[in-house]
Parts: structure tokens; sequence; C-alpha cells
């Protein structure tokens, strides 16, 4: 993939008519994409000798240093060996704790209902503890969504989807131990859609499904901008969140184009040897976009605002930051806001 390199000054006209005065580099970097397939199954822990080089733990640490069996959330082995997810859904008419959600055992939505998903090693009980507070629940619990729009991540997760992720309203995300404090900086979280075998949006199919298919807004909750149109920005570094998709992405947001926002870092890609339309990221709306978006093929159908995030290494305390690596040297590294593309 070719990266292009885009510095410039703005020029303020006032609001909407503010101009950015833009300049290409000479030296365009070739920043290779590092294999998804293999990191997503190296998160799951699982070998894999019928590809090469083989997926075992020396493999994967020296690709990926820290990925190997690193998921932090709860899932099992269902029906068919199939990976289920573990997440649970309030308490109903007598019961007194959260159970078992048997609608999301492979995919995961931020629609209308709560659920909590709980962290690794026989932490459902805890977490299904219906009398834990907003700064409780983070302990036992890798994620919790309240069905109203907001999402809080404990910090420094690795959250595993055998399926994959739909954002069906708009919604808030906090990463944070301790939602009821301030924020700490190095947090930052990720999800990983695996789109496995039997799920819709598995790549092997003539016409995946969207692994992570975002129609309404998905923000930190320090938004990155703080006005309209093309305001002044802070990058939300102590609320992050990471999307790695062994798939295809879609935002596909509605409403006023310069109120669409989204804050995430997403990484995008599938077996080198399928075409690169099982695993495009494809923009279907008129957005602002403020951090990274990293696939094989990128589809623009309407203006995207993309903006830049300063140092992106410094806010990424995992392994995720090898898919910014270009050979010989870094990625593209700015320090301060620059807006790019249309």
């Amino acid at each position: 993939m070719l990266g292009v390199h885009i510095a410039g000054r703005r020029i303020d006209r006032g609001g909407a008519a503010e101009v950015h005065a833009l300049l290409q580099d000479t030296a365009v970097p070739d920043i290779q994409l590092a294999d998804v397939f293999r990191a997503i199954k190296c998160v799951r822990g699982v070998e894999d000798q019928g590809v090469r080089p083989q997926i075992n733990e020396p493999n994967c640490n020296a690709e990926f240093p820290g990925l190997w069996n690193s998921y932090t959330n709860e899932i099992e082995l269902g029906t068919q060996g199939r990976v289920q997810l573990v997440v649970l859904r309030p308490p109903q008419g007598s019961e007194s704790s959260w159970q078992r959600d048997t609608s999301q055992t492979r995919d995961l939505t931020l629609g209308s209902g709560a659920w909590r998903i709980p962290k690794r090693g026989n932490q459902q009980n805890a977490c299904a503890d219906s009398s834990l507070t907003l700064n409780q629940v983070l302990g036992p619990c890798a994620a919790f969504y309240d069905g109203a729009g907001n999402l809080y991540v404990a910090a420094r997760q690795t959250i595993y989807i055998p399926g994959k992720l739909s954002v069906l309203r708009d919604v808030i995300y906090r990463v944070d131990n301790d939602p009821m404090q301030e924020p700490v900086e190095g947090d930052a979280s990720m999800f990983v859609i695996a789109c496995e075998a039997g799920t819709s949006c598995d790549t092997n199919r003539l016409s995946p499904d969207y692994g992570f298919d975002v129609r309404e807004m998905l923000r930190a909750r320090g938004r990155a901008s703080n006005g309209l149109f093309y305001p002044g920005t802070t990058f939300p570094s102590r609320d992050l969140m990471a999307v790695l998709v062994h798939g295809r992405v879609r935002f596909g947001l509605s409403g006023n184009p310069a109120n669409q926002e989204v804050n995430a870092v997403v990484v995008s890609g599938c077996d080198p040897a399928l075409p690169p339309e099982r695993c495009d990221l494809t923009m279907q709306r008129n957005l602002q976009l403020y951090g990274s978006v990293i696939s094989r093929l990128l589809v623009f159908e309407q203006n995207v605002d993309l903006y830049q995030v300063p140092d992106l290494r410094r806010y990424l305390p995992f392994v995720l930051d090898r898919f910014l690596n270009a050979p010989g040297g870094s990625a593209v590294v700015v320090t301060q806001w620059r807006e790019i593309g249309f």
C-alpha cells in the first residue's frame, strides 16, 4: 500500500470556509500492511500448521510481540467446535443477576440492548452481579454497554469477537478501569473482529457481510471536535479504541455530515490470497474521521474528512502499531492535526 504524507497550514476563513493549504511530499513511503489473518490467529493462541510460516507461539511472538493468546474476555467452544462469546443480559422479572444472552453468541451489537462481557478466567459470576456500580463493573467485566449509547471498556483489553460488530446507534465510549474518575493516559483497548468460519462476515464467502458495520457515530467520551464544520480539535488520547478486523468494514452513517464523527483506529484485512474486495473498508457517507484507517482496499463513495492522529504510537499500548511500520523506518508521524483528503 502506498501512503501519502500530506502537510500544510490552515488558513482561517471563518468556520466552514476554512481552507487548508496542502503540500504532498515527493517521497511517498510504501507502508506494508501486516498480515491481519495471522494476527487474528495469534490473538486466539491456536496453532495452525497448515499455513507457511506456521502459526505458533514462537512465530507469533516474532511477528506480533504480545499478541499470542492475548484475548482478555471469556469465550468458549460451542457446537461443532465453534468459538462463542460469553455475553450477559440484564436481569428480567424475578431474576436477581445478569444472565447469559443467547442472542449474541458470535456477533455483538451496540444497539438498544444492554450487555456485559466478563473477563477471562472464571469472572462470569462476578460480572453478573447486578449490585455492581459503574465504578465497580469493569473489575470483573471486560466491557459494559448500557443500551442507551454508552460503552465502557476496561483499560488495556483485547476483546475477541468470533463474528461481527455492529454499531446501530450513536455511541459514546470510555476506556478506563474506573469511569467515575478522570481517564488515565495509555489505557487504550482493542476489539478483535475475527469473522470466523460459519459467520456472516466470513471472508471466504463470495459476498461476505461487513465485519465492522458502523451505521451511526462512534465517539470517544472526549470527542475530537468541539464545534461545527471544521473546528479546532484535540485527539481523545486518554480514551482510544482500536479495532482489528479480519474482514470488511463500512462507515454508513446518516444525518448531518458536519456532525458525523468517528474516533477510532481501524485496521482491516484478510487472507492475502483472497481478493481485496473481501476485506475492503468503505465509507458510504460524509463523516469526520479522527484516527487512522488501514486496509488493503479503501473505497470512498462520498467526501470524507480525514484527520491524522498526532504521534499515534503514543496512544496504542499494544502491538497494533506493528501495522503502522514502514520498511526501514516508521510510518508518517505528525505533531499537530492536519486535515487530509477531499
